[in-house]
């Protein structure tokens, strides 16, 4: 599956979740359905939202700060091996 537009760019991953997120909300207001679940509950859900700003958020950060391109389908001029990534298998 190729991930370029017909001019030829790249579409980053964040648009197609940003796509999906307007789809999702779209849809919802086209086609309500039955809530399962009530205040406060189905806030719950904010916060990993929140959490998974903010580790992007700090990602790009540390990538800037090792200056190295935090776009995918740049060539790396840096390992990022602190912050979130110290933690992971994979470092950036």
């Amino acid at each position: 599956m190729s991930n370029r537009v017909d001019g030829g760019r790249r579409v980053l991953p964040p648009v197609y979740f940003l796509l999906a997120l307007l789809l999702m909300v779209g849809l919802h207001y086209a086609f309500p359905v039955r809530q399962v679940m009530h205040f406060p509950y189905r806030y719950g859900g904010l916060v990993f939202v929140l959490g998974g700003i903010l580790l992007v958020l700090w990602a790009a950060r540390l990538f800037g700060q090792a200056g190295t391109p935090i776009r995918p389908f740049q060539q790396a001029s840096a390992l990022v091996v602190r912050g979130p990534y110290q933690l992971t298998r994979n470092p950036m």
